[in-house]
């Protein structure tokens, strides 16, 4: 990006020419690893995620804008600034294409927006898709103070792969049958000591966050520091790193 900067000397009785000077700065860093999979039942689900761009000294992350391109049209699909590094887009069946549907991420930042990274290109070949998985998604913002959202998914083992089979109905938000599948997430100190269970529940398939407010099992205030948490359900564990500024 370039700036072009002017002084003028002013007098009382006149002004002096301008001096300008031009100022490039480096382009914003876009994200990284930019992906997506898909699940089907009564609508497609395209379930995109992505890592936050490298940090950058002289300018700050804000969040991300997520778009699809359509018929040469452009769609923001997010209505506020998106903030986490996963999203989900639902659409029923769509007359046009698979293979003419695109999608792409921007970073958003203090000083203006990056590039659009990694255009996703929707192929009929995708329709073999795989069932949502149970993962540990990550958490944002990290660093962080006073508080981190963590994300995560809870793998839905009965929903169909056949595209357009409206026989089951999946319960990806919530509600529904009610929760199949116990979800446990421990915070942990550099030192290995677990200081607060944050979640210990049965949550439905679907994707889901939780918030850590920077506090142990009895509601104190930790310390600056780095923390993992860890998910564990049946036939899962995962652990991250987060860390705590104050």
């Amino acid at each position: 990006m370039k700036y072009l900067y002017s002084v003028t000397a002013v007098y009382v009785t006149d002004e002096s020419e301008k001096v300008s000077k031009e100022v490039i700065v480096p382009a914003l860093n876009p994200v990284r690893n930019f992906d997506y999979t898909f699940a089907i039942a009564n609508a497609v689900l395209v379930i995109m995620t992505w890592d936050a761009p490298e940090s950058q000294q002289y300018a700050t992350l804000l969040g991300y804008n997520v778009y699809e391109f359509l018929e040469g049209n452009e769609i923001l699909l997010n209505q506020e600034l998106w903030t986490e590094t996963s999203f989900i887009h639902e659409f029923e069946k769509p007359s046009t294409p698979l293979n003419r549907i695109h999608y792409g991420v921007v970073a958003v930042y203090d000083l203006g927006n990056s590039e659009l990274k990694d255009l996703l290109i929707l192929d009929d070949s995708d329709i073999d898709l795989q069932p949502l998985k149970t993962q540990l998604s990550g958490n944002y913002p990290n660093p962080f103070n006073p508080e981190t959202t963590i994300s995560f998914s809870v793998g839905n083992h009965n929903s169909p792969h056949i595209y357009g089979d409206t026989s089951y109905s999946p319960h990806i938000y919530g509600g529904g049958r009610g929760g199949n599948t116990h979800i446990r997430i421990d915070i942990f100190n550099i030192r290995g000591q677990k200081i607060k269970t944050l979640l210990d529940e049965f949550k439905d398939a679907g994707h889901h966050k939780v918030i850590w407010h920077g506090t142990d099992d009895i509601g104190n205030p930790v310390g600056s520091g780095i923390y993992f948490y860890r998910m564990t359900t049946e036939g899962y564990s995962s652990v991250r790193r987060m860390i705590l500024m104050k």
